[in-house]
């Protein structure tokens, strides 16, 4: 299984993304997450089935 990789700043964002959520249901914080794990998961175990992002340049 491939690692996954996350962006310091995506984390960051996926934090505060998750308090947003549970500020205002209790849980929904969490299960937040929770998709986000399996989201990461499925990319890590099958990381081809994913499309690759090469921004471009000058374009």
């Amino acid at each position: 299984m491939k690692p996954v990789v996350i962006h310091p700043e995506a984390k960051r964002e996926m934090i505060a993304s998750a308090v947003f959520y549970e500020e205002r249901i209790s849980g929904l914080g969490k299960l937040f997450l929770d998709e986000v794990e399996k989201g990461l998961k499925l990319i890590a175990e099958r990381p081809e089935a994913w499309t690759n992002f090469l921004p471009r340049i000058g374009a």
